[in-house]
């Protein structure tokens, strides 16, 4: 069963299907909170693939309790029908805006009512804004922290490897980096089917390559110390991990080991990844061949993500550069307005102008 999110009416309710990456499971989560309000449902989560969410969010005390209690559901088979639809019936539920049809006797009188991550995200948070005159972005922050707070093992390794760097709520700066974008001479390598692990897709073999995506994770630095000059501490995301491997251990500029006589003038700047950083992050939705597990990796192999969107969402000021994950994580600091940058765009491409809020706006 592949499903993420369920909304349930007393004895019935709407399931939220996941497609993409995390950010894109999470993206219309205001809208359907709205529509159990407006419904009067319940809004309740049951995930499962590749392990129960509980093994990585867990509701936070006193806030609002989303997990689908024990024997719920004694009659599966509704489940296992919309488990086993067909890619039609997948496709055209993922145009439907529901808040046209919720309130439709036919959907009243039916136990659950499945929805997927829709299409229609726009529209939907169009009418979202419409309806609350809120807008998604400015609910992130209080939402998220009133719906998730890590799993009691991943809140251990998170708080342990803060304490080692000093990282303290509020009062560090951080970056991310996604390379896995073409352009800007980035040379990409096809990923292995069979692997045990996600292979890096860009190719540091590759001189040029190389140069490119280093300099790349040089500047996000340089910009996420310009967004914050105090800040003495960077937490460093990447989606390749020899990126901060050549930051720690060999660039001219941020290496603590270089010795290169520019660490004179290079603030005293201690760069954070996450523990095993070396490891390349599992995507959620990946089957892997891992080895003891039937295919499945253990949950603590799935930590990496967890881990950089919960750090790099206790940032004071973030440094984003392409794709969605950077831009979520700013949204739930709460700071997003205030204090981010971006160090590389699809139209400038890798920049040390370092454009702020107001300039991208």
């Amino acid at each position: 069963m592949n499903v993420w999110t369920s909304l349930l009416k007393m004895e019935g309710g709407t399931k939220f299907e996941p497609c993409g990456g995390l950010t894109d499971r999470l993206r219309v989560l205001p809208y359907y909170v709205w529509l159990a309000h407006k419904s009067g449902r319940k809004l309740l989560i049951k995930h499962t693939k590749p392990h129960p969410l509980e093994e990585f969010f867990i509701p936070p005390e006193g806030g609002l309790d989303w997990r689908l209690p024990d024997k719920y559901c004694e009659n599966e088979e509704e489940f296992e029908i919309y488990a086993n639809r067909s890619w039609e019936q997948m496709t055209e539920g993922r145009s439907i805006m529901w808040h046209e049809h919720i309130d439709n006797p036919y959907w009243n009188n039916t136990r659950f009512v499945f929805v997927n991550n829709n299409l229609s995200f726009e529209s939907m948070m169009d009418v979202f804004h419409e309806e609350t005159g809120l807008k998604a972005d400015d609910i992130w922050p209080n939402l998220f922290r009133r719906m998730f707070k890590p799993s009691t093992a991943l809140g251990k390794v998170i708080d342990d490897h803060a304490n080692i760097y000093g990282l303290v709520p509020g009062a560090y700066s951080g970056a991310h980096v996604r390379a896995r974008y073409p352009g800007e001479g980035i040379q990409e390598i096809r990923r292995k089917s069979n692997s045990t692990q996600e292979d890096e897709v860009i190719n540091m073999y590759d001189p040029p390559t190389r140069a490119v995506v280093n300099e790349i994770g040089e500047n996000a630095i340089q910009c996420a110390v310009k967004l914050f000059p105090e800040t003495r501490q960077v937490y460093f995301a990447t989606d390749t991990n020899r990126i901060i491997d050549y930051l720690l251990h060999e660039s001219p500029i941020w290496s603590p080991q270089n010795k290169n006589e520019t660490l004179s003038t290079r603030p005293a700047i201690i760069i954070v990844s996450r523990p095993n950083y070396n490891k390349g992050s599992l995507h959620i939705d990946t089957h892997l061949n891992f080895p003891g597990r039937e295919g499945i990796a253990p949950v603590d192999e799935f930590y990496q993500i967890f881990i950089d969107l919960w750090i790099l969402s206790h940032t004071k000021c973030l440094s984003q550069g392409l794709g969605g994950f950077g831009h979520f994580a700013s949204i739930l600091s709460g700071n997003h307005l205030q204090c981010r940058n971006r160090h590389r765009t699809i139209e400038m491409g890798s920049t040390n102008r370092c454009p702020n809020t107001l300039e991208m706006n």
